[in-house]
């Protein structure tokens, strides 16, 4: 193996001197370059798993949330409708309570103009019996002359 060493052109007595220089260069590469290389990857490699973390957790707060303000805004427009409805019969038994009234008063009005008219004409009747037999006197003398 030596002869196999020799021929390839490493010498022997140089082999521990370049490792001890290869191990010298290692140590400066790895402080200078290797170790905060992989001390930025693994913090960027926290960040990003925390991050992810945090916006899965996120989402599933805003899907919590999104669920409850639907739910009350949902509550909030029974509310209205039913307020709304409410109103709307309060509304409608007022109109069909004074239609019934006015009607009622309409009749009435009637009834009275009826009742008046009738006795005016009973009235007016008696009137013209009563004057019936004058008025006949009257034709009777200016026929007869």
């Amino acid at each position: 193996m030596m002869g196999l060493l020799k021929s390839l052109g490493v010498d022997l007595t140089h082999v521990p001197i370049q490792l001890i220089i290869f191990m010298v260069v290692y140590i400066l590469i790895y402080q200078l370059a290797f170790k905060p290389y992989f001390l930025a990857y693994k913090k960027r490699l926290e960040n990003t798993e925390g991050n992810q973390e945090n916006s899965e957790r996120y989402l599933v707060e805003a899907e919590e949330l999104k669920t409850q303000y639907e739910e009350q805004a949902k509550q909030i427009n029974e509310k209205y409708k039913s307020i709304f409805d409410e109103s709307k019969n309060q509304a409608v038994k007022n109109y069909e309570g004074m239609m019934a009234e006015s009607r009622s008063e309409a009749k009435k009005i009637l009834e009275e103009s009826k009742a008046n008219v009738s006795e005016q004409f009973e009235k007016a009747k008696v009137q013209l019996q009563a004057e019936a037999p004058a008025v006949a006197n009257e034709i009777v003398k200016k026929l007869i002359g």
